[in-house]
């Protein structure tokens, strides 16, 4: 029986993590956190730039197809009056 829990602590003391190995890992655990909270954040600001690039686009985008859109139908307007004009039959 002591010679069983004399092998079981010689196991424990050759196989055990000290202090300071302990202290070593929570160090770098520590700095992994730090790193990957940072990439997590640049990543982030990344996609809200880009974010707001495509919004920006799209609002754009918005105000031309409200530009074009009008000139379109004031072209129609004027090929109406000259259809008119001229007595054509134009389809609507």
């Amino acid at each position: 029986m002591l010679k069983d829990i004399l092998e079981i602590v010689n196991f424990l003391k050759d196989n055990s993590a000290t202090k300071t190995e302990v202290g070593e890992l929570e160090n770098k655990f520590e700095n992994l956190r730090q790193e990957t909270r940072s990439e997590f954040k640049k990543v982030g600001e990344e996609i809200i730039s880009h974010v707001d690039g495509f919004v920006g686009l799209h609002q754009h985008l918005e105000i031309e197809l409200v530009a074009t859109t009008d000139k379109i139908n004031r072209l129609e307007r004027y090929i109406f009056t000259i259809a008119k004009h001229l007595q054509l039959q134009l389809d609507k």
